[in-house]
């Protein structure tokens, strides 16, 4: 059941972050962290947000799987201004509520899906990053260079609609 849940692309990803995938798909998912995380983007002002926390077997650590559908009515703000508070707002809750409800989780992955379900990208980052960059200790440049990103359905879609084009 987790393994449909979790993309290619975030599998990609996390292979580069280090643990292995094939423990990530054995465990059950955790409502309580689930709900939290859900929480935070929910009081961020985000809709069409689906947040999965998965323990990862064999460690403390847990995987909050984090899809953006726009079919699901994710949109982020109106302006580039209003998105970068939303995600630093998110990006706060985060922290916050990893450290205050001890919730383990030790890599945040995020996919990010269009209008018609195809998953665009996927990017993932350590949670211990997020916090750093939370606690002002880095800064959004940092948090960036550390984060690893999955393009490789975006690129296709972008060779398949060059193809497709009249000449």
């Amino acid at each position: 059941m987790v393994l449909l849940l979790v993309s290619v692309g975030v599998i990609a990803v996390l292979q580069r972050l280090g643990p292995d995938p094939e423990q990530l798909l054995s465990g059950p998912v955790d409502p309580v962290a689930s709900a939290a995380y859900q929480e935070v983007f929910a009081a961020s002002g985000f809709e069409g947000v689906q947040v999965r926390v998965i323990p990862i077997t064999g460690s403390d650590e847990q995987l909050a799987y984090i899809v953006l559908d726009e079919t699901a009515g994710f949109s982020g703000a109106d302006t580039l201004e209003g998105n970068e508070a939303a995600i630093d707002n998110a990006i706060r809750g985060l922290a916050e509520v990893n450290r205050s409800q001890d919730l383990g989780v030790g890599t945040v992955a995020v996919e990010y899906r269009d209008e018609t379900g195809q998953s665009l990208f996927t990017f993932a980052a350590r949670q211990e990053t997020i916090e750093a960059y939370a606690d002002g200790e880095i800064t959004r440049d940092e948090l960036l260079s550390e984060t690893e990103v999955d393009l490789s359905s975006f690129l296709g879609q972008l060779q398949r609609l060059a193809e497709e084009a009249p000449e």
